[in-house]
């Protein structure tokens, strides 16, 4: 199987949750890229419905969230793979902190984050 990923996935538990059809869905995050994340869960959602997420970052002194919407891409019995569509910027810069500082190789992720700026601002 050809892998078409162009991102680096890191490894990241915490917790997130899935809506789809107003329905919240309670999930473990198990890893995350620039364009995608893949939540840990027994529910089902069909290949390419639209959800909205998040996905939260708790630390010592707030409550943050990482909140898009995108597109299930993967179903699998232990979850659902999702790719990002939409992403407001605050949310964006959490994510690339978060795979920047856990990706074992911060100057891979930085080209990453140029390369995907470049191409989206450049189709505008």
């Amino acid at each position: 199987m050809e892998n078409k990923r162009n991102f680096t996935r890191v490894n990241f538990d915490t917790r997130g949750e899935l809506k789809y059809k107003n329905k919240t869905i309670s999930a473990e995050i198990k890893n995350l890229s620039l364009k995608g994340a893949f939540f840990v869960t027994a529910e089902k959602i069909p290949i390419d419905a639209e959800v909205e997420f998040k996905i939260f970052l708790v630390g010592s002194t707030s409550d943050l969230s990482v909140s898009a919407k995108g597109k299930v891409v993967r179903v699998e019995e232990s979850g659902i793979g999702v790719n990002i569509t939409e992403i407001n910027v605050d949310s964006f810069i959490h994510l690339k902190n978060i795979i920047q500082y856990n990706s074992g190789d911060p100057e891979k992720t930085v080209e990453e984050f140029q390369n995907y700026l470049k191409n989206t601002l450049g189709k505008k």
